[in-house]
């Protein structure tokens, strides 16, 4: 069995691939914005660049906002995975592109209305 399909199996919440337009920014020190992957009830995965292929802190708040202006402020997270995306048509020197998968911590049952609001007008399943 390969890692991917272990690491799909032991995930609870079904992933969806988000519409170009949605963003995660990190907050505080780690100040850093990237596209969302895929987002779920319980977490999400982006793409960012990095300067020298560092990652930045392993937790802390974000914002997610998708078109149209759909805002969803301070979800505190837990980084999961953090690792170089294999991308051959980035070449800016000393910069790489990453993947970082981040569990949400602790989220309000208005946040979770707000993010399955956002997975349905922004989202299509993964297969």
């Amino acid at each position: 069995m390969n890692d991917e399909k272990l690491m799909q199996e032991r995930r609870k919440e079904k992933r969806f691939r988000m519409r170009d337009g949605t963003y995660a920014f990190l907050r505080a020190s780690a100040n850093k914005t990237g596209q969302v992957i895929d987002l779920s009830r319980t977490g999400l995965a982006f793409s960012y660049s990095s300067h020298h292929g560092i990652p930045v802190e392993s937790r802390g708040l974000l914002d997610l906002m998708a078109e149209e202006g759909v805002l969803l402020e301070r979800i505190s997270y837990i980084t999961i995975n953090d690792c170089l995306i294999n991308c051959e048509t980035f070449f800016v020197p000393g910069i790489t592109l990453r993947r970082r998968c981040v569990k949400f911590d602790t989220l309000s049952p208005e946040g979770i209305l707000s993010i399955q609001s956002i997975i349905e007008r922004f989202g299509r399943i993964l297969q």
